[in-house]
Order: C-alpha cells, then structure tokens, then sequence
C-alpha cells in the first residue's frame, strides 16, 4: 500500500512539473496557457489556478536564488559581530572591544565602512 502510495505522489509531482513547464513556456510565448481538462494518463488533475500560483512560486524561488548568489554574504546577527563582547569569549584568539584591532575607524569618512553598511 505504502510503495502504491509513493508512485502516485510521484506520478503527480512530475505532472504537476510537466504543467508548470508548459505554463512557463506559454507565458514566455505570450499565449494563453490552460491547464487540461481531462486526468493525465496518470489520473493527475490541475486547476489553473494551482498551476499558475506553482508557476508563480517558482519563478519567484528562481530569481531570488539568482539575486542572493550575486550578494555578498552578510552577517546578520549581532552575536557574530566582531565588536561583540560574546564573539571574543567565544573566540579567545581574537581581539575584543576596546583593543587596538578593534578601535580602528570604519566611518563612512575613513572610507573603510563594511559594504552592507553603505546601501
């Protein structure tokens, strides 16, 4: 029952793949896309509306990856940050607030502010 189970989901996820694909393909062609009205030869059935919100999805998905893996990385949270007190306790090599290392100036003036800092 379980393995029967399994290949109908995957029966239906590669569908629902093939649909999305053809909605893309119609949209970038500027026509009309309409998801069939009769099952797949799997037994599959879509609306349009599921086929165009997983259309929407993953073109969505697919430029923010396209976006961030152009962005430096970032550190976002202050625990990581260099000045603080719990990074250097967390790492013992490394200098703490205060020190020589860490007094340096990263104003915009000084012209050495992170990049994150000038957006």
């Amino acid at each position: 029952m379980v393995h029967a189970l399994t290949a109908v989901v995957t029966f239906y996820k590669r569908d629902r793949a093939e649909e999305i694909l053809l909605a893309r393909y119609s949209d970038i062609k500027g026509l009309p896309y309409q998801a069939p009205s009769a099952p797949t030869a799997n037994g599959s059935v879509f609306s349009n509306n599921e086929i165009f919100a997983a259309t929407n999805r993953l073109s969505t998905l697919q430029v923010a990856k396209s976006a961030l893996w152009k962005e430096p990385l970032k550190v976002q949270y202050a625990r990581a940050s260099a000045s603080s007190p719990a990074f250097s306790t967390d790492f013992p090599h490394r200098t703490g607030p205060g020190t020589a290392a860490s007094s340096l100036s990263t104003t915009p003036e000084s012209g050495a502010s992170p990049s994150f800092l000038s957006r």
